[in-house]
C-alpha cells in the first residue's frame, strides 16, 4: 500500500483549504497568462512589422527580434525565443524580413501570435480549475466567489519581461503542487477513483465511521459503481455486500475533476518536446507520471496482477492481408453470477487474420478478484477506467 499522510479526509474545512490554497491560485495564474496572451495577440498578430517597428513601443520589436542572429537562428537564451516558445509570438516570415533588411527594402511581413503548446497547457488547466471551483461551490465546500482576477498592467510586462517569467514560474510551481506527486489531498482522491468499501477502510480507517464516510461522499462526489447480488439474510451477508460494493469518482464530480486536472498536467509533462521547451526557464523538468509510477511499483512490488483472469486488449495491431489490414483485438467478457464469475465470452483476430470467438465456463471468486485488484487500482497500476462492470458483465483492459 502507498504510504499516506495521516489526516481526516472527511473534514470539510480541510477540503475548503485545499481549494483556497491550491485550486484558486492556480486558476488565477492561468487567467493572467491567458489574458496576457490575448493582449499580445491583439497588439501583434497580423499587424505589419513596419507598423510595429515605427508606431509601437520598441519593446514589441525586441519581443519578436531580440536575440535573433543574422542567419535567422535564435540565440540560446534570447527574448524572442522565450516569447516564441511560451506565447507563440514571432514574425510571419523571419527569413523574408532578414532578406528585406539586407536589401534595404520595406518588409511585407507581419507579426504573428499562435497558440503555443505551453498556452494550450495553460488553457487546459484554466478550464479544469474553473470546473473544480464550480463543483466545490455546488458541494458547499466554498462560498460562491468572484471569478475575476486582479487586473494586470500588461504594458509593464512588455517593458520588463522578467515579470512575465516570474508569472510563468509561479504558474508552473503551483501546477506541480496540485499533482499526486506532491499533494496529499490529490493523492487521496487518486487512490479512491474506483475502490471497494473494504479496501477504502483498510487504507483510511477513520472512514469506517458511517458519518465520516457520508460526509466524504457529499464533498468529493463518491458514487456507487457496483454492488454484488447477495441476499441479506444474515448480518454477515450485509457486511460482505457492504464491504465489496465498489465506489467511484465520476469524471464530473469534484474528486473526478481534480483527478482530471492531475491527468492533464501528467499528459503534458510526459511529452519530451514540451519538457524541453520548459527547460528554458526550469531545471530538471521531469515526467511526473513516470516518476510516480516508478515509486508506486517499488512500494507495492509484492502485488501482482491475478493470473486467473484474462485481459482484453484495447491496443491495435495491424495484420496485412490481401493489400488490406485488420484491427487485431482480443476481448474477454466475464458473466457475474452472484459472487462468482461463471463464464466468459471471447472474440478477436489471430495474428494470421482469422477471426475466432466462443464461450467457456469458469468459476472465479469475484470477491477474491476484487481483493487482488484493489491494491493495483488504489495505486493506479491499473487505470480504474480499465475495470468495467456493466449489466453483470465484467471486463478488464490493458
Amino acid at each position: 500500500m502507498i504510504p499516506m499522510n495521516e489526516t481526516d479526509y472527511s473534514d470539510k474545512g480541510k477540503w475548503k483549504k485545499f481549494v483556497e490554497d491550491y485550486i484558486i491560485p492556480l486558476r488565477d495564474y492561468t487567467d493572467a497568462l491567458v489574458e496576457y496572451w490575448n493582449y499580445l495577440k491583439e497588439e501583434i498578430d497580423s499587424v505589419p512589422f513596419n507598423e510595429i517597428e515605427n508606431e509601437k513601443d520598441d519593446n514589441f520589436k525586441t519581443i519578436l527580434l531580440g536575440g535573433v542572429k543574422e542567419n535567422g537562428d535564435y540565440s540560446e537564451r534570447s527574448l524572442a525565443l522565450f516569447y516564441h516558445k511560451f506565447f507563440g509570438a514571432r514574425l510571419s516570415n523571419l527569413q523574408e524580413y532578414l532578406i528585406s533588411q539586407k536589401e534595404g527594402v520595406t518588409s511585407q511581413v507581419t507579426g504573428a501570435v499562435e497558440e503555443s503548446e505551453f498556452m494550450k497547457f495553460v488553457k487546459n488547466i484554466s478550464e479544469k480549475t474553473k470546473a473544480i471551483v464550480g463543483s466545490a461551490s455546488q458541494n458547499g465546500l466554498i462560498d460562491a466567489i468572484d471569478s475575476e482576477t486582479s487586473k494586470i498592467d500588461f504594458a509593464e510586462f512588455i517593458k520588463e519581461p522578467e515579470k512575465v517569467a516570474e508569472l510563468i514560474k509561479d504558474f508552473y510551481n503551483n501546477a506541480l503542487k496540485i499533482t499526486v506527486n506532491y499533494n496529499p489531498h490529490t493523492l487521496f482522491l487518486w487512490t479512491i477513483r474506483k475502490i471497494t468499501r473494504r479496501y477504502l477502510e483498510t487504507a483510511y480507517p477513520e472512514l469506517r465511521e458511517e458519518e465520516k464516510f457520508e460526509a466524504l461522499k457529499s464533498f468529493v462526489g463518491l458514487e456507487k459503481y457496483f454492488e454484488p447480488e447477495i441476499e441479506e439474510k444474515t448480518e454477515n451477508d450485509k457486511k460482505v455486500k457492504r464491504d465489496y460494493t465498489i465506489w467511484h469518482l465520476p469524471e464530473n464530480s469534484f474528486g473526478g475533476r481534480v483527478c482530471g486536472l492531475n491527468e492533464v498536467i501528467w499528459e503534458y509533462l510526459g511529452k519530451e518536446d514540451f519538457r524541453k521547451d520548459l527547460d528554458f526557464l526550469f531545471e530538471r523538468v521531469i515526467d511526473l507520471r513516470a516518476d510516480f509510477m516508478e515509486r508506486v511499483k517499488k512500494a507495492i512490488n509484492d502485488c501482482k496482477f491475478p493470473e486467473y483472469v484474462r485481459i482484453s486488449d484495447k491496443h491495435k495491431m495491424y495484420v496485412p492481408r490481401s493489400g488490406g489490414s485488420y484491427d487485431y483485438l482480443s476481448t474477454y467478457i466475464y458473466t457475474i453470477s452472484g459472487i462468482i464469475l461463471s463464464s466468459f465470452r471471447y472474440s478477436g483476430y489471430s495474428t494470421s487474420g482469422n477471426y475466432h470467438h466462443g464461450e467457456e465456463e469458469c468459476s472465479i471468486n469475484l470477491l477474491q478478484l476484487f481483493d487482488d485488484l484493489s491494491p493495483l487500482l488504489f495505486a493506479g497500476v491499473i487505470n480504474p477506467a480499465d475495470l468495467s462492470i456493466q449489466s453483470n458483465n465484467l471486463q478488464i483492459y490493458r
